[in-house]
């Protein structure tokens, strides 16, 4: 999604845009439903297309923007050595720590790792430890750290009744892959405990993955799954309170929590990846954050319990809310995203244009 509304916010600002999948997964209808009419789609790479100079010629490409190691990975062993002044840019968001703390899930990292820092012409990490890949091959010359940033879609409003929520519960939401380490089966359990005291809460889970489907069987009350969402925006503006229990290896900046802030919704999540920055940077927090235990792993009782907290106090939700609305505008628009992207555009273009000079 971080490569799609790129390449969305690039067209809108007068660029062209060709967005390619490379793939590792195939093109889901629900997010290619996102892609801008401006932006021409190349729906899957494959081993037996053109190749990338064809590509690039063929599209009067400019710039190569990867985004995840796998569209790294493919421009690498797909013929970037053919076009040598093409100016190639990388946005990192956590797969690369993810690969560094499991080798087998891509035999080729070490080697093809090498050969980008020497070849790729900018890094963006949206994550201070997204650079961690570094300690051992040194520090590029070139790194721009770039924090998410999402637009605002004004949601379309879904009633409760539409969700199959109750009106009088407190209704937590969680959008993100169906993964055990985003949380789901944990938050599940938590919202069937919570339930069990007393409390009246919902949970809506949006998604899809591994977990969605052992949940789907397990059929749960008051857990709702609604599986992948292309306007998640208009079911997270139903909810109460945004939530990601994750002890996700690979977790950076999460976008979820950013579209949860766009709307004013407090937030409560752990303190994975820079999502402490995201919630409780600074003087007013837009929610809490539960520490991850000394092994990286969900505390579920802390995390309930902060919950408990926030489901109780009305007031401080409507508080963080706010804030969270405030701090979401003032930091994490797609515009300011985008502009710190055009910066490092022009000042790539401008490196190659003195090298091309200089020869």
């Amino acid at each position: 999604m971080l490569a799609v509304r790129t390449a969305n916010a690039w067209a809108a600002m007068g660029g062209r845009a060709i967005l390619a999948n490379v793939a590792y997964l195939p093109s889901h209808p629900e997010v290619v439903s996102q892609i801008s009419s401006r932006v021409a789609l190349i729906p899957e790479l494959g081993q037996g297309d053109a190749g990338l100079k064809t590509i690039c010629a063929n599209y009067d490409v400019d710039i190569i923007h990867s985004s995840m190691w796998w569209a790294d990975a493919y421009v690498a062993t797909h013929g970037i050595e053919d076009i040598p002044h093409m100016p190639w840019v990388t946005t990192m968001h956590g797969c690369h720590e993810s690969i560094l703390e499991n080798p087998q899930i891509d035999h080729r990292f070490p080697d093809l790792m090498g050969y980008m820092r020497q070849r790729m012409d900018a890094w963006v990490p949206v994550a201070e430890k997204n650079t961690r890949i570094f300690d051992s091959l040194g520090m590029p010359d070139h790194v721009t750290r770039i924090p998410n940033g999402v637009p605002v879609i004004p949601p379309r409003s879904l009633t409760r009744e539409e969700l199959g929520l109750r009106e009088s519960a407190v209704v937590l939401c969680l959008a993100s892959r169906a993964i055990e380490t985003k949380g789901w089966a944990a938050a599940a359990e938590m919202v069937q405990s919570l339930n069990s005291e007393g409390l009246s809460v919902d949970l809506m889970l949006i998604g899809e993955g591994p977990v969605y489907e052992d949940l789907k069987e397990l059929d749960l009350p008051h857990v709702h799954l609604y599986g992948h969402r292309g306007n998640i925006q208009d079911y997270m503006a139903a909810c109460d309170i945004g939530i990601l229990p994750s002890f996700f290896v690979g977790e950076s900046m999460p976008l979820v929590l950013l579209e949860l802030m766009a709307l004013g919704k407090p937030i409560v999540a752990t303190d994975a990846g820079e999502i402490p920055l995201l919630v409780a940077d600074g003087d007013a927090p837009c929610g809490l954050i539960v520490p991850l235990s000394n092994a990286g792993q969900l505390d579920a009782i802390a995390f309930r319990h902060a919950l408990k907290a926030l489901i109780a106090d009305p007031d401080r939700r409507s508080q963080f809310g706010a804030a969270a609305k405030h701090r979401y505008e003032t930091r994490f628009t797609i515009e300011h995203m985008m502009e710190s992207y055009r910066q490092v555009y022009a000042d790539v273009l401008r490196r190659i244009a003195q090298d091309k000079t200089a020869w």
